[in-house]
């Protein structure tokens, strides 16, 4: 009974190593394909491949080099948008991302603490994650994981408008590490109300640029399956090869232990009796 429990496991601990070899293939394929792509992208200039959301204005709010200490970084912000379905319908909701780009001096952390800072002491708190490998972060809310920072998060009740951006504050163990002063003006803001233009008059959402709307390219879906087939074949012939030698090794063993006295005197009966016989 044991003993087919112990293969019961077995068979268990293999598949599960097998679905495990098939995400970590998978992952790390896409990953490496990012990473080529993204530093291509880099090179060239082209930060549209990192945009989170499918609109945004092709009219940069800010780019501009800010260097403090030893540190040296181009910041980038846009104004974005993107198309939420909810129960109550589609929603158009528009915002800022903000993109990081190191140029010199000590790297950030993998991941740091941002404040994003309004005048009459409005605080939204962020992430800062690092890009891949690459000299590139951008912002994650830490609880709704959203990369952009909504525009509706500065609306101000009172006085019935959007309070302005005026610095971004980055911390890395708890300690501010930069105070970067900008001055972005929501009230500007103006692909929201033409995307909604376009979905009112066309009752479908928008495919192509048109008036300030600009939209992000789709990356090419990469083929990973030629890898992942490749990695799990070595994957079961190695299991394969294990369970060979294990178990082969088991029965030679077995095969050259001892009788026990009961089943040496059932032989030996055996024996004389085959005599008698002849």
């Amino acid at each position: 009974m044991i003993k087919y429990i112990n293969k019961i496991i077995l068979v268990l601990l293999a598949g599960l190593g097998l679905l495990t070899t098939y995400n970590l293939s998978e992952a790390h394929v896409i990953s490496s394909y990012l990473e080529k792509e993204g530093r291509k992208a880099l090179e060239n200039e082209d930060y549209t491949f990192f945009m989170p959301s499918r609109y945004y204005n092709e009219n940069i709010l800010a780019d501009f080099t800010h260097t403090e200490n030893d540190s040296s970084f181009q910041i980038k912000i846009y104004e974005v948008a993107r198309i939420m379905a909810y129960e109550e319908g589609l929603e158009v909701e528009d915002g800022i991302f903000l993109l990081i780009e190191q140029l010199s001096g000590t790297p950030l952390l993998y991941t740091f603490d941002v404040d994003f800072v309004s005048d009459d002491d409005l605080i939204i708190s962020y992430f800062g994650k690092r890009q891949l490998s690459l000299p590139l972060y951008a912002t994650i809310q830490g609880q709704t994981e959203r990369t952009i920072l909504l525009k509706d998060d500065f609306y101000d009740e009172e006085t019935d408008a959007y309070l302005p951006l005026t610095s971004i504050r980055i911390y890395e163990n708890d300690e501010l590490s930069f105070d970067i002063p900008v001055l972005i003006d929501f009230e500007s803001f103006v692909i929201k109300n033409q995307i909604i233009s376009y979905m009112e008059t066309n009752d479908e959402a928008p495919n192509e640029a048109f008036l300030s709307v600009s939209i992000t390219p789709v990356i090419s879906p990469y083929d990973t399956n030629q890898i992942i087939l490749r990695n799990m074949i070595i994957y079961v012939s190695f299991v394969i090869l294990m369970t060979f030698v294990i178990y082969g090794k088991r029965n030679k063993r077995l095969g050259r232990k001892r009788a026990t006295e009961g089943l040496q005197t059932d032989v030996d009966k055996l024996k004389e009796k085959d005599k008698k016989k002849r």
